[in-house]
């Protein structure tokens, strides 16, 4: 796999953290009962995304190629 499949797979982990982090924040807030399913959408792509991201991380590994994510 090259270096633009792992930067779209390093992405796609981004864009999973990002959702769990606007869906905990929202929890948090507990301002809006309407918006608890869209919520719930949200975490289920999110998890549905952590589990890809992990199948293409262990695809990698057995070819050799590992994927880390990058530390800020």
């Amino acid at each position: 796999m090259d270096n633009q499949s792992k930067a779209h797979i390093l992405k796609a982990l981004q864009t999973a953290n990002d959702l769990i982090g606007l869906v905990n924040n929202s929890y948090a807030l507990q301002n809006d009962k309407v918006c608890d399913i869209l919520l719930g959408v949200m975490r289920h792509c999110a998890c549905k995304i952590y589990r890809q991201v992990e199948r293409e991380r262990q695809a990698l590994k057995a070819e050799g190629q590992g994927v880390r994510p990058q530390r800020k």
